[in-house]
C-alpha cells in the first residue's frame, strides 16, 4: 500500500510522492483533485452525506454518510465515517454511531479496530456505493490490519493530533488546532 518512506511523508503532512498533485495548503489543488469526488459524495442518490473535515485543520477530508431516514432528534443512529488523505491516495471507513439535531452532529473519530467494518444491514448499500466511488477515484482503502499497526515509538512521541491514538490510522489521518 504505502512504503515506509511514503508513510513517513504522510505522517509529516507531506505528499507521499513528489508527483502527488495535491498541495494540502492550497485549496485550488484540493478542489482540482477531489472536487468531483466531493460532489459525488455530497450529492449521492444512495445516501445522505455531510462533509465534516475539509483539510483546514486536518490532513484529510472526512465525510459522514448515512441513510436518508436519519432523524434530527439527537438519538444514536448508525452511519459510516470516511477519511480520505490529502497526502496520498488512501482512505479509511467504518461504521459509527452518531447523533444529529437540526444544527449539529456528534460522532467520534474511528477506532482502528473498526476500520473496514460495517455490520448494520441498512448501511450495506452505502458501503457498496462508497467502495464504488473510492475505486472510481483511484483511492486505496487501508485494511483493518494496516490501520491497527502500532506506530514506531519515535512517531508516537512526535504525534500531535486531536485524533488521540497511536496506530497507523492516527498517523495517516491527523487533526491539529
Amino acid at each position: 500500500m504505502l512504503s515506509d518512506q511514503e508513510f513517513e511523508n504522510v505522517f509529516a503532512w507531506k505528499p507521499y510522492r513528489p508527483d502527488w498533485p495535491v498541495d494540502k495548503n492550497a485549496d485550488q489543488t484540493i478542489l482540482a483533485h477531489f472536487g468531483a469526488l466531493i460532489k459525488e459524495m455530497i450529492n449521492n442518490h444512495v445516501f445522505e452525506c455531510t462533509q465534516t473535515q475539509t483539510g483546514e485543520v486536518t490532513n484529510y477530508l472526512e465525510f459522514l454518510c448515512y441513510p436518508s431516514t436519519v432523524k434530527d432528534d439527537n438519538t444514536d443512529q448508525p452511519g459510516i465515517v470516511v477519511c480520505i488523505s490529502l497526502c496520498a491516495p488512501v482512505a479509511a471507513f467504518c461504521e459509527t454511531l452518531f447523533k444529529k439535531d437540526k444544527k449539529s452532529f456528534v460522532y467520534a473519530f474511528p477506532d482502528a479496530a473498526d476500520i473496514e467494518i460495517v455490520h448494520t444491514p441498512g448501511l450495506k448499500p452505502i458501503e457498496k456505493e462508497l467502495l464504488t466511488i473510492l475505486k472510481k477515484y483511484n483511492t486505496n482503502i487501508i485494511s483493518n490490519d494496516f490501520a491497527r499497526k502500532v506506530l514506531p515509538a519515535t512517531m508516537i512521541e512526535s504525534l500531535d493530533s486531536l485524533n488521540f491514538g497511536n496506530t497507523v490510522l492516527h498517523g495517516l489521518f491527523q487533526w491539529k488546532e
